[in-house]
């Protein structure tokens, strides 16, 4: 029998399309680990990894899986382009991570797709993924370059895929048959008794307490967060109390976790990470939370983000930027005492951020007579490929530039601690933040959000 690779696996490569100092490394065994980007976007590491799956995170919203084995290198050639993900791969293994990234996916990224997809009906919607997944399957069982494990692995991640998408079937097909996502998220039950079933049975089944599949599959993870909701929400009897018990409901489920790396996890996410500081439980969540976290550098991270809620609470004064706007004229926030401001952090690389282009276009025209002003500030974009996309689109109101390659310390996402783009922010006349969690544009109750704070004016 062939004898397994020893040694370390060489991992390297390049991203174009968007400027990160850094992107993230995960996977099994390896909690966390930071690869410096250098000039160009080139990036290179040698991993101490069994074979096994992995996962490259850039940013907030886009993940690579990887399959590496020891003594085996691995080229990574990754590009964005308007939030378009486009990954190749050169290397002994590529063609298991081509099967990860591509033919091997359970997903309807392209957006006539995901069109087409969430548009049908339950039953047409679950069959048509189901058909999906059972394709893989077939495609798998007859590929005989990759190992018994590799294959058992991927299925088995296969059907948390299928539960994310089926998950995601009720604040997508909404938008596509005249409903709203918050009208439906009030009695998902009632509006969608097919789909309501499928997750029911499947999170009754589910074991969350697993360190294994939490580490090796991105849908897991994000289920496990979906089943503390759940299980909050039932705690404290639906919305009627959702603002000031859910995220206190929250720790309770989470500390029932056996798992110290799941729970710590766990605690990260959620709470602290959808934590603001007008919740009236905020400090007791915070010293509650401290004390039922087990990793320290996890714990430092807790303890550095409850300063910085604390110094962007409301009524807080928001941090001041002075950038250039698209014929290079400084522009302050100085510059806009007196007004309401909208603030948008964002980058043409960001696929939510351009989906919410045309929806802040509507949102400018119908608040252009009013006492405020849009200010989008594009981070993490080289200048040409913002201008060019400013200009395509005809972007409206204040359009503001971050340099690449600017400090982290004096970056826009860290003045305002942004966790995930876009982010919108709501500050008043004297400079003070109102909210660091502004209705995004396309939602449905950010004009009367807006209404009800200008008419105190």
């Amino acid at each position: 029998p062939e004898s397994k690779p020893t040694g370390n696996a060489l991992l390297f490569g390049e991203i174009a399309g968007i400027h990160l100092t850094d992107i993230s490394f995960k996977g099994d065994s390896i909690a966390s680990r930071h690869l410096p980007i250098g000039s160009g976007g080139a990036f290179q590491t040698s991993i101490p990894a069994k074979e096994g799956r992995y996962f490259l995170h850039l940013g907030s919203y886009y993940v690579v899986p990887l399959f590496l084995r020891p003594g085996r290198g691995l080229e990574v050639r990754i590009s964005i382009n308007t939030g378009n993900l486009d990954v190749e791969f050169k290397g002994s293994d590529q063609e298991a991570n081509r099967f990860l990234n591509h033919e091997g996916k359970l997903d309807f990224e392209a957006s006539d797709q995901s069109k087409d997809i969430f548009s049908l009906d339950e039953q047409g919607f679950l069959d048509a993924i189901s058909k999906r997944q059972q394709a893989i399957v077939k495609r798998l069982a007859d590929e005989k370059a990759f190992s018994d494990d590799f294959k058992a692995r991927h299925v088995r991640n296969l059907r948390f895929d299928y539960f994310a998408l089926v998950e995601q079937y009720t604040t997508n097909n909404p938008k596509y048959v005249g409903k709203t996502t918050r009208e439906v998220s009030m009695d998902v039950a009632s509006y969608y008794p097919v789909i309501s079933r499928a997750l029911n049975g499947f999170y009754q089944a589910t074991q969350f307490d697993s360190d294994d599949d939490f580490q090796n599959s991105p849908s897991f993870r994000s289920l496990a967060g979906n089943y503390i909701r759940r299980q909050a929400m039932k705690a404290i009897g639906g919305w009627k109390h959702y603002s000031e018990k859910f995220l206190m409901a929250t720790v309770d489920q989470i500390e029932k976790f056996k798992e110290r790396k799941i729970r710590d996890s766990l605690l990260w996410e959620f709470p602290l990470q959808g934590l603001h500081s007008a919740n009236p439980e905020f400090k007791l969540i915070y010293h509650r939370t401290i004390g039922l976290i087990s990793s320290e550098s996890i714990k430092g991270n807790v303890e550095r983000t409850y300063r910085d809620l604390i110094a962007l609470a409301p009524g807080s004064p928001a941090p001041i930027f002075s950038l250039m706007d698209y014929d290079g004229k400084s522009v302050s926030l100085k510059d806009f005492i007196g007004k309401y401001v909208y603030l948008d952090i964002w980058g043409t690389w960001c696929g939510p951020c351009v989906r919410e282009v045309p929806h802040l276009k509507k949102l400018e025209r119908q608040f252009r007579d009013k006492n405020i002003q849009f200010v989008s500030i594009s981070v993490n974009d080289s200048r040409e490929v913002w201008k060019k996309f400013i200009s395509e689109r005809k972007l409206e109101g204040v359009q503001l530039h971050e340099l690449p390659g600017v400090s982290r310390e004096s970056s826009v996402t860290n003045m305002y601690k942004v966790a995930g783009y876009p982010t919108f922010v709501l500050i008043d006349t004297a400079g003070k933040i109102v909210t660091m969690e502004a209705p995004r544009p396309s939602s449905a109750e950010v004009s009367a959000f807006l209404k009800l704070h200008l008419s105190d004016r």
